[in-house]
């Protein structure tokens, strides 16, 4: 297991892992995750990059600040991480509400990245449906959280995958757990009340690299395919077989696309 680090930010702990050294790679999990969720691509990655992956609030062992953790109040928590540790400059990649915050960090501090990527995410807000979804789920993480996270896990992973991946999606589900209530919804609440950031994307200065899920049923792949096109420089990878959980269900695919988008940040 990756040894935790931890800083305090606005009386708040922080905890994040620092692992690798060389060009610097930063990596942020979803709804529901923490930075173990990670742990292929940090072990992979980290033989020949400094690879940061951090705790978002209420999510692993880092604390909850607020009832609503918007998007903008983790990427200042993201940069605050960086300022601690002197990283200037990094390749910031976020899985779906790990991507929110990426595209928040790319709005409000675009000079320090050298690229950004987005694992099943979107620019766009919450549809009005999707604002209703989120507080339905405030409500079952209150009534029955357990319940919740099972059901929402397995819904992550494309229903064909669940066999072969039994042990990822029990893992998946371990992580979940460790969530504190408070926070996930505090998560919920700022997911829900999140901007769009397409013009992010449009004006975007580095490279920026996309990954999809075909079988993703939160970030549905041809609606979402039209925004890779967006930013001058980008590239994208597409997973037939994969649900929201392609850095797991296509991983190895996954990694070798995402180490040449690496590559081609640092030329």
């Amino acid at each position: 297991m990756m040894k935790t680090e931890y800083l305090i930010h606005l009386n708040h702990k922080v905890a994040y892992s620092d692992v690798g050294k060389g060009k610097v790679i930063v990596l942020l999990h979803g709804y529901l995750e923490s930075k173990e969720i990670w742990e292929f691509f940090i072990q992979k990655l980290s033989k020949h990059y400094r690879v940061i992956a951090i705790d978002l609030p209420g999510h692993g062992r880092t604390d909850e600040f607020y009832k609503k953790h918007s998007m903008e109040m983790m990427a200042r928590i993201v940069k605050s991480v960086l300022d601690r540790i002197e990283i200037k400059k990094c390749i910031l990649a976020g899985h779906s509400m790990g991507g929110y915050v990426t595209l928040a960090f790319a709005e409000l501090y675009p000079k320090r990245l050298k690229g950004f990527a987005l694992f099943n995410s979107t620019s766009y807000e919450d549809s009005i449906e999707k604002k209703a979804d989120r507080l339905r789920a405030v409500e079952l993480i209150k009534n029955d959280r357990l319940n919740y996270i099972s059901n929402l896990i397995n819904k992550l992973f494309a229903h064909e995958n669940h066999k072969k991946l039994q042990e990822d999606i029990e893992r998946a589900k371990a992580i979940a757990r460790h969530t504190l209530k408070s926070g996930a919804i505090a998560a919920l609440h700022g997911m829900r009340g999140r901007k769009d950031r397409t013009n992010v994307l449009m004006d975007a200065k580095c490279p920026v690299f996309f990954v999809y899920g075909i079988k993703d049923i939160l970030i549905p792949f041809e609606k979402n395919v039209p925004l890779s096109m967006l930013p001058k420089k980008h590239k994208v990878s597409i997973a037939e077989a994969s649900g929201h959980m392609t850095f797991i269900e296509d991983a190895e695919t996954t990694l070798t696309r995402f180490r040449e988008f690496v590559k081609y940040c640092l030329k």
